[in-house]
C-alpha cells in the first residue's frame, strides 16, 4: 500500500501534522515550565506577598474607583454600562478565588476599556475629572508593570515561551521534511514506518512521565488551587500563579516557621521538618541496603560454591518461605522489636528485614555462572576463604550485587506500613520520609501542594542512584537470560 505515491504522501502529511502537534504541545509546556521555575525564584516570600497584595488593591481601585466613577463623570451608554458591570463582577469573583493572574489580566483589560471609553468621550487634561482619571489609570498601569510577582513575570514571559516552542516546532518540521525529500522514493515507506514508531514511542514516554510532570507543576501551585484546571486549555497544567511557598513550608524556611522557631526555641520541635525525615530515610535505606547485600552475597556464595550437608534441601526450604505473605510476619516482628527495646528507633526500621531470601536466590543464580576454576586458581595461589570471596566473587558479581542494593534501597525508601508501625511519634527524630509525607494529610483535608513538593525531593535519591547504576542494573537483570 505504501508503494502508492498518493497514499504515501497522505500518510506523510498526517504523520507530519501529528508530529507538529505533539512537538508544539510538549515543547510549549516544557518552555513554560522553565519560565515558571525562573519566575518563581525572582522574588522572596515577602516580595511575592507584597506584589500579590498590590494586585488585589489595584483590582479594588478598578472596581470601586475608576470603573465606578467613569460612568458618573463622563456618562455612558447601556452597552458600556453592562460591560463595566461585567468587569466589576468578574474582578470580584477572581478576588474570591485568589486568582492573581486572572485579576492581573482583567485589571489590564479594564484599564484599556476605561481609557478607550474616555477617549471616545474626548477627555481633556485640563478637566479636573479627566485629569484624575488619567492619573489613576496611569498609576495602576505603572504599578502593575513594576510588580515583582512570579505570576506577572510568567505572564510577561508567555509570548517568549510560545515563540520558542513555535521556532523549535518549525525546526523539527523542516528537518523531517528535508529528510523525507532526501530519502529515495523506494525507501520512503520505511521512513514513514520509522516516523510512526518514533511518534508512538514519544507518546508512550509522555504517558509514563506525565505523572512526574504533574507532580512538579502541582508543587508550584498556591494552596487551594492544586486541582484547579485551566478552563481555556485543560491540557495546560503549568500553574499561571507559581509560588515557592510549598517548598518553603516543607523545608520550614518560610517566614512563619522562622517566627515560630524564634518564639518557641524548642530544639526538638525545630527538627520536625522534611530535612530530618529525609536524612532518617536516607540513613535507614542505605544501611539496610548495604547489610542485606552483604549478608545475601555471603549466603549465596555458600549455597553456590560450598558443599554442605543437606544444602539443596535447606535452599528449597528457604525458597518455600518466600510463599508466605509478608503480612504474617509483622505481628511477631513487632513483638520482637518491643522486647528488644528498639521501638521508635532507626534500628527497628530495617533490622527484621536483613535476611533476604530473594537476595540469596538472585545472587546464587548469578554466582552459579562463575567458573569454579577461578576459585581453585585463587586457592592455589594461597588466597584465604575471605580473600576468594572479596577478590574473586564480589568483583565478578558486581552487576547483580548493585541490582540487589538498588532494589533493597528502593524497598526500604518506600516502606510505609512497617515504618509507621514502629515509629514513636513522641520522638520526631525517628520519623522517616514515607511517614512524614503522610503527616501532610489530615482527617478531612490533604495539603496536596506540600505532599507534591515533598515528593519532588523524595524521588531524587532513587533517580540519582539509578542514573549512576543503570548500566550494572540492566546487566544484572539480563544476566542468565540467554543460555549459551
Amino acid at each position: 500500500m505504501m508503494k502508492n505515491p498518493v497514499i504515501r504522501v497522505i500518510s506523510f502529511v498526517i504523520l507530519l501534522a501529528i508530529m507538529i502537534t505533539m512537538t508544539f504541545s510538549i515543547s510549549g509546556q516544557l518552555f513554560k515550565f522553565g519560565a515558571m521555575v525562573i519566575a518563581s525564584f525572582t522574588a522572596t516570600e515577602a516580595q511575592e506577598k507584597e506584589a500579590n497584595d498590590k494586585i488585589v488593591r489595584y483590582a479594588d481601585l478598578m472596581i470601586d474607583g475608576i470603573l465606578g466613577e467613569t460612568a458618573g463623570v463622563f456618562g455612558t451608554s447601556k452597552e458600556n454600562e453592562v460591560a463595566f458591570d461585567k468587569l466589576k463582577t468578574q474582578l470580584k469573583e477572581l478576588k474570591k478565588t485568589g486568582d492573581i493572574v486572572g485579576i492581573f489580566k482583567l485589571t489590564e483589560t479594564a484599564i484599556k476599556q476605561a481609557n478607550a471609553f474616555a477617549q471616545e468621550k474626548g477627555i481633556k487634561v485640563d478637566n479636573p475629572s479627566g485629569k484624575i482619571f488619567i492619573e489613576s489609570t496611569s498609576n495602576v498601569r505603572l504599578g502593575l508593570r513594576d510588580l515583582k510577582s512570579p505570576a506577572v513575570i510568567l505572564n510577561q514571559m508567555g509570548p517568549l515561551c510560545r515563540g520558542l516552542a513555535l521556532a523549535f516546532t518549525l525546526a523539527c518540521a523542516v528537518f523531517v521534511i528535508k529528510k523525507y525529500i532526501e530519502t529515495k522514493i523506494i525507501n520512503r515507506g520505511q521512513y514513514l514506518k520509522k516516523m510512526l514508531i518514533y511518534e508512538a514511542l514519544i507518546a508512550g514516554v509522555v504517558c509514563v512521565l506525565f505523572p512526574f510532570f504533574w507532580m512538579l507543576c502541582t508543587a508550584f501551585k498556591p494552596s487551594g488551587q492544586e486541582l484547579v484546571i485551566n478552563a481555556s486549555n485543560p491540557f495546560d497544567i503549568v500553574p499561571a500563579s507559581p509560588t515557592l511557598n510549598n517548598f518553603r513550608r516543607v523545608l520550614k524556611v518560610d517566614d512563619k516557621a522562622k517566627e515560630n522557631m524564634k518564639k518557641f526555641n524548642d530544639p526538638i520541635e525545630n527538627k520536625k521538618n522534611f530535612g530530618t525525615y529525609f536524612m532518617n530515610s536516607l540513613l535507614v535505606s542505605t544501611t539496610a541496603a548495604f547489610l542485606v547485600t552483604l549478608f545475601a552475597s555471603m549466603g549465596a556464595y555458600v549455597f553456590s560454591k560450598k558443599n554442605l550437608p543437606y544444602k539443596d534441601k535447606i535452599f528449597k526450604v528457604l525458597l518455600m518461605s518466600m510463599m508466605i505473605p509478608g503480612m504474617m510476619f509483622m505481628v511477631p516482628q513487632f513483638f520482637m522489636i518491643c522486647k528488644m527495646g528498639l521501638f521508635g528507633t532507626k534500628w527497628a526500621m530495617f533490622l527484621p528485614h536483613l535476611a533476604s531470601v530473594f537476595g540469596i536466590f538472585m545472587l546464587k543464580q548469578f554466582m552459579d555462572t562463575i567458573p569454579d576454576s577461578l576459585l581453585e586458581a585463587a586457592q592455589i595461589d594461597g588466597a584465604s576463604e575471605w580473600q576468594v570471596f572479596r577478590i574473586v566473587i564480589i568483583p565478578l558479581s558486581l552487576p547483580i550485587i548493585l541490582t540487589l542494593f538498588l532494589l533493597t534501597f528502593l524497598s526500604n525508601w518506600s516502606n510505609f506500613l512497617w515504618q509507621l508501625i514502629v515509629t514513636d511519634f513522641e520522638n520526631p527524630l525517628s520519623v522517616t520520609l514515607p511517614v512524614g509525607l503522610a503527616l501532610f494529610r489530615g482527617q478531612y483535608t490533604s495539603e496536596l501542594g506540600l505532599i507534591m513538593s515533598a515528593s519532588c525531593f523524595s524521588i531524587v535519591p532513587i533517580a540519582v542512584l539509578f542514573l549512576f547504576a543503570q548500566r550494572y542494573f540492566i546487566e544484572g537483570m539480563t544476566a542468565g537470560a540467554v543460555k549459551e
